[in-house]
C-alpha cells in the first residue's frame, strides 16, 4: 500500500511511457551447452548456469565449457591480460538458489587470493569470502544467490579447468510465470496494490487449496489494457476490490469491483459517530500514554440533542479505575456539565455530576473521574451545554486494571457536511481470518494530510460467507483499539498479518508493527471466543502477554506493513517462519525463523531481490507467504509493484502483484 511512503496517489490521465526498456534477467536465454545433463533439485546437485562472461579479460578457450556439468567436456581456459587490475568472471543462474559450495580448479605457477561475491539481482554484489587458488572447494554456507562474481588478480596468467556451483538445502526461487500471467486482465480489473489470500472454508494450513480461494486488494485500477504495448486505456482508480481464484475453472479469475469509490467504503469510520470518542484519530503521543488531542482533528462526537446520553457497554463485568474526558475542540460545541453513572447487572452503583472543563490549549484531558469498581455499563448524560445547535465531546479514555478499556458505545449523533480531509477517506485492506462462515479483515482508514496521507485508524470488517461467496453488501464495520500512540513517540498498528494457530496452541495471532526509528514487529493474541472482545486481547511485551497494548515490544526490526507468519512444522530449521520485505521498499524478500509465534527470531535470511526496478520505473514491497496455496514442496510468496512516478502507471506491468514460486530442494539420501 502507499501507506508506507508518505505520499498521496493522484491519478493523472496523461502519461508518457519510455520505449527504451532493458530486458529482465528472467528472460535471458540459456546459452550454456548442457550436454543433455538432467538438472535436478537435489542437495549437492549442479546449479543451472545460463551465462558466464569475463568482458575485460584476454582469454583463450570457451568459457561456457567451464561450467558444463559434464566433466568430460570441460576444457581449460587461459587468462592473460585484463583491461582492469583484476579479472572479473560473472556467472548467472536461471533462478535464485541456496549455494552449498563453489568448486574451482586453477592451474597457475603460484598461488593467489581472489574474491568470491554473490548477488540476488546481478547488480549489487556482496563479498562472501577470500578464496585461495590452491584450494579447490569453497563453502558458501547456503547463501542465496542468482549470480556469482570471481575477482582474480591480473598480475600473472593462469588457467581454469572447471567451475562447479553446487546446491545447498532449501528452495529454488523464481517468478511463478503461470500465475503472474493469469492475473493480467485486458479489461475491467487491471491491477491493484496490496494482496492477501483466504481459503473461504477457513482452513489456512499448508496444502489446503480449495476452489473458494479469495484474494483481496487495496487501491485498484479499472479500465482497459492495450496488449500490444501494455498501456492502460482510460484507467480509473478505486480504493479496494477482491477476486475469486479457482484453479479448476477454465476462467481462473472472477473480479469484483465497484462503480463507486470502492467495494468497501469508510463511512462507518468518519463524521461524528460516537465511536470517534474512542478513536485514535486526532490523538498524538505525549508524556502520558493516553496522548493529547489535536485541536485540528475532525474526529469528534457531535449531537443536536442537548439531553443526549452516551452509553458504554462492556461484554462482561469489568473493573474500571477512571475515566478521562476531553471537551469538544470547538468552544461553541462544548459541554458544561454531565452526570456519570456506573451500572452493574442493572443496578446503579455509582453516580456523580461534574462540571466539564474547557478544552485545554495543549490538548490534554479536561477532567479525570475516579470510578474504582466493577461495572458492565457506564452512562454519561449531558446536563448543561451552550445555547448552540450542536454539542459534544472530543475523546473519552477509560482506564481499567493495567489496560485501556474498549467498550461498545452508543449515542445520538449528527452527520454534517464532510471536510476536504474527510472526503479523502478510504479503506485499505490488511490481513484477516475466516471464522464461523465470516471473513474478518482489518482495514486501515487513510486520509489525505497536506501533500501526504496518514493512517488514522485500524478497523475490523465482518463479512458473511455463503456458498463460497462474500456477501459483501452485508458487511458489518466494527471498531477496534488496534492503533495507538506510545509515550516514546511511536505509533503501533495491528492487522498487518494474522496467523491461525488454534490447532497448535489454541490462539489466533495478530501481527503488526511499531513505527519509531524504523519498523518493528509486534504481536497480539486471542482465542476464538474473545476475537471480538478486545478487552480480553493480550500483547507481547518481550517476556509475557499482557493486557496493555502500549507495552507491545518490537520483536524484530526491518519489517514491512504487509507480512506473514506461518507454522511450517519441520520444513525449516524452526517451526515458525516470518516473511517480509526488509525495510518495506528494499525489494529484498527475506524470512526469519523462530521456535514460537512470538520469537525470539533468528537473523533475516535474504532469499530474493525483485528485478522489476531494473526494467520498469517501479519499486517493490510487502512480501508474504500464501499459506493455503502452498505445500511442503512448493511455497508461494507475493509482493507488490508500485511507482513514485505518476506517469509510470500508464504501463500496466506496474501495479500488478507478483508471485514467487519456491520449489523445495530434495535432501540427499
Amino acid at each position: 500500500m502507499h501507506k508506507l511512503y508518505g505520499f498521496i496517489f493522484i491519478f493523472i490521465p496523461l502519461f508518457m511511457l519510455s520505449s527504451c526498456q532493458s530486458k529482465p534477467l528472467e528472460e535471458v536465454e540459456n546459452v550454456i551447452e548442457n550436454c543433455d545433463y538432467v538438472y535436478q533439485l537435489v542437495e549437492g546437485g549442479h546449479i543451472k548456469v545460463i551465462s558466464i562472461e569475463s568482458t575485460y579479460s584476454n582469454i583463450n578457450g570457451n568459457l561456457n565449457l567451464l561450467v558444463s556439468p559434464c566433466v568430460s567436456q570441460n576444457q581449460s581456459v587461459s587468462f592473460g591480460s585484463s583491461l582492469l587490475k583484476t579479472h572479473q568472471i560473472f556467472i548467472s543462474f536461471d533462478a535464485v538458489y541456496p549455494i552449498d559450495s563453489l568448486e574451482i580448479e586453477f592451474i597457475s605457477d603460484h598461488s593467489f587470493i581472489y574474491d568470491v561475491s554473490t548477488s540476488l539481482d546481478s547488480k549489487k554484489y556482496k563479498k562472501k569470502l577470500d578464496a585461495s587458488s590452491h584450494q579447490t572447494i569453497h563453502s558458501l554456507e547456503n547463501i542465496h544467490a542468482r549470480n556469482i562474481k570471481l575477482t582474480i588478480p591480473a598480475e600473472s596468467s593462469f588457467q581454469i579447468n572447471r567451475i562447479s556451483i553446487l546446491m545447498g538445502s532449501g528452495f529454488r526461487i523464481s517468478l511463478d510465470e503461470e500465475f503472474n500471467q493469469s492475473i493480467i486482465q485486458k479489461d475491467g480489473w487491471t491491477g491493484a496494490d496490496g494482496i492477501f489470500s483466504f481459503n473461504l472454508n477457513g482452513n489456512d494450513q499448508l496444502s489446503a487449496i480449495d476452489p473458494n480461494t479469495l484474494f483481496i486488494f487495496s487501491d485498484t485500477f479499472i479500465g482497459d489494457i492495450n496488449p500490444a504495448n501494455f498501456r492502460r486505456i482510460s484507467p480509473r482508480l478505486i480504493n479496494n476490490s477482491f477476486a475469486y481464484y479457482n484453479q479448476s475453472n477454465e476462467q481462473l479469475w472472477e473480479f469484483v469491483v465497484s462503480d463507486e469509490k470502492a467495494v468497501f467504503l469508510p463511512d462507518a469510520y468518519i463524521n461524528h459517530h460516537p465511536y470517534q470518542l474512542l478513536s485514535p484519530e486526532g490523538m498524538s503521543p505525549s508524556f502520558h500514554y493516553i496522548g493529547v488531542v489535536d485541536s485540528e482533528t475532525t474526529a469528534t462526537w457531535l449531537t443536536d440533542d442537548k439531553d443526549a446520553k452516551i452509553i458504554l457497554k462492556f461484554e462482561n463485568e469489568t473493573y474500571v479505575d477512571s475515566i478521562y474526558l476531553w471537551n469538544h475542540i470547538v468552544e461553541t460545541f462544548q459541554v458544561k456539565e454531565v452526570s456519570i453513572s456506573a451500572m452493574s447487572d442493572g443496578v446503579e452503583t455509582f453516580m456523580t455530576q461534574i462540571n466539564v472543563n474547557p478544552f485545554t490549549e495543549n490538548g490534554t484531558y479536561s477532567n479525570k473521574i475516579m470510578i474504582d469498581r466493577m461495572v458492565d455499563e457506564i452512562i454519561i448524560e449531558l446536563l448543561e451545554t451552550d445555547e448552540g445547535t450542536y454539542y459534544g465531546l472530543s475523546k473519552i479514555f477509560i482506564q481499567g486494571l493495567d489496560q485501556g478499556l474498549f467498550p461498545e458505545i452508543d449515542a445520538p449523533y449528527v452527520n454534517l457536511e464532510l471536510s476536504d480531509k474527510d472526503l479523502s477517506s478510504r479503506l485499505w485492506l490488511q490481513d484477516g481470518i475466516v471464522l464461523n462462515n465470516h471473513l474478518y479483515v482489518f482495514p486501515i482508514l487513510v486520509k489525505d494530510e497536506q501533500t501526504i496521507f496518514k493512517v488514522e485508524n485500524v478497523g475490523l470488517m465482518e463479512i458473511p460467507i455463503s456458498q463460497g461467496r462474500l456477501q459483501y453488501k452485508k458487511t458489518r464495520y466494527l471498531h477496534t483499539p488496534l492503533q495507538v500512540y506510545t509515550e516514546d513517540g511511536g505509533i503501533i498498528y495491528f492487522g498487518a498479518g494474522v496467523m491461525d494457530n488454534r490447532e497448535i496452541d489454541g490462539y489466533i495471532y495478530i501481527y503488526g508493527y511499531k513505527d519509531l526509528n524504523g519498523r518493528h514487529l509486534v504481536v497480539a493474541r486471542t482465542n476464538e471466543s474473545n476475537f471480538l472482545n478486545f478487552n480480553e486481547w493480550t500483547y507481547f511485551d518481550s517476556i509475557d502477554f499482557v493486557k496493555d497494548i502500549h507495552k507491545s515490544k518490537g520483536l524484530i526490526d526491518e519489517v514491512s506493513a504487509e507480512l506473514s507468519m506461518s507454522f511450517m512444522g519441520d520444513i525449516f530449521e524452526k517451526q515458525y517462519v516470518l516473511v517480509s520485505m526488509k525495510n518495506t521498499t528494499s525489494g529484498t524478500v527475506s524470512y526469519a525463523l523462530a521456535d514460537t509465534p512470538y520469537g525470539p527470531f533468528d537473523e533475516w535470511v535474504d532469499i530474493y531481490q525483485s528485478l522489476e526496478p531494473q526494467f520498469l520505473d517501479a519499486f517493490t514491497y510487502n512480501a508474504k507467504i500464501h499459506n493455503h496455496l502452498s505445500s511442503e514442496e512448493t511455497l508461494y510468496i507475493s509482493y507488490n509493484v508500485n511507482s513514485f512516478s505518476f506517469a509510470a502507471f500508464i504501463d500496466s506491468r506496474i501495479y500488478y502483484p507478483r508471485m514467487l514460486r519456491l520449489d523445495r530442494i530434495t535432501k540427499k539420501d
